[in-house]
Protein backbone atom coordinates (compact mmCIF):
# COMPACT_ATOMS: atom_id res chain seq x y z
CA UNK A 1 0.00 0.00 0.00
CA UNK A 2 1.30 3.65 -0.91
CA UNK A 3 0.17 5.08 2.24
CA UNK A 4 2.29 2.50 4.30
CA UNK A 5 5.20 3.21 2.36
CA UNK A 6 4.69 6.86 2.62
CA UNK A 7 4.56 6.73 6.28
CA UNK A 8 7.96 4.61 6.29
CA UNK A 9 9.39 6.90 4.46
CA UNK A 10 8.98 9.56 6.92
CA UNK A 11 9.47 7.78 10.13
CA UNK A 12 12.93 7.09 8.15
CA UNK A 13 13.85 10.80 7.27
CA UNK A 14 12.62 12.06 10.68
CA UNK A 15 14.65 8.93 12.61
CA UNK A 16 17.40 10.50 10.17
CA UNK A 17 17.16 13.58 11.28
CA UNK A 18 17.85 12.74 15.13
CA UNK A 19 14.36 11.85 16.31
CA UNK A 20 13.70 8.83 18.90
CA UNK A 21 12.21 5.82 16.86
CA UNK A 22 8.69 6.24 19.18
CA UNK A 23 8.50 9.63 18.32
CA UNK A 24 9.39 8.87 14.03
CA UNK A 25 6.81 6.13 14.20
CA UNK A 26 4.02 8.35 15.80
CA UNK A 27 4.52 11.73 14.11
CA UNK A 28 4.28 9.94 10.63
CA UNK A 29 0.98 8.17 11.60
CA UNK A 30 -0.58 11.49 13.14
CA UNK A 31 0.56 13.22 9.92
CA UNK A 32 -0.75 10.73 7.60
CA UNK A 33 -4.35 10.79 9.39
CA UNK A 34 -4.34 14.36 9.57
CA UNK A 35 -3.88 14.18 5.76
CA UNK A 36 -6.71 11.63 5.23
CA UNK A 37 -8.80 13.51 7.39
CA UNK A 38 -8.39 16.60 6.01
CA UNK A 39 -9.17 14.55 2.01
CA UNK A 40 -12.59 13.67 3.99
CA UNK A 41 -13.34 16.87 4.72
CA UNK A 42 -11.79 18.82 1.36
CA UNK A 43 -14.38 16.63 -0.37
CA UNK A 44 -12.41 16.79 -3.78
CA UNK A 45 -12.01 20.56 -3.65
CA UNK A 46 -7.41 20.80 -3.91
CA UNK A 47 -8.08 24.72 -2.54
CA UNK A 48 -9.89 23.14 0.85
CA UNK A 49 -7.34 20.27 1.04
CA UNK A 50 -4.09 21.94 2.94
CA UNK A 51 -6.58 24.54 4.97
CA UNK A 52 -8.51 20.72 5.87
CA UNK A 53 -5.20 19.03 6.86
CA UNK A 54 -3.91 22.23 8.57
CA UNK A 55 -7.59 21.86 10.66
CA UNK A 56 -6.92 18.42 11.36
CA UNK A 57 -3.31 19.09 12.65
CA UNK A 58 -5.01 22.37 14.52
CA UNK A 59 -7.88 19.75 16.20
CA UNK A 60 -4.83 17.84 17.89
CA UNK A 61 -3.10 20.94 19.57
CA UNK A 62 -0.07 20.62 16.80
CA UNK A 63 0.82 23.53 14.47
CA UNK A 64 0.57 22.82 10.82
CA UNK A 65 3.60 25.36 10.31
CA UNK A 66 6.81 24.29 10.52
CA UNK A 67 8.34 27.47 11.35
CA UNK A 68 11.99 28.36 10.72
CA UNK A 69 14.05 25.04 10.35
CA UNK A 70 15.87 24.69 13.97
CA UNK A 71 19.90 23.54 14.11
Amino acid sequence: MAERRLVELAGELLRQQGAPAETAALASQVALACFQAGHEVAAGDPAALWPSVGAAFDQLGVTSDPGPHHA
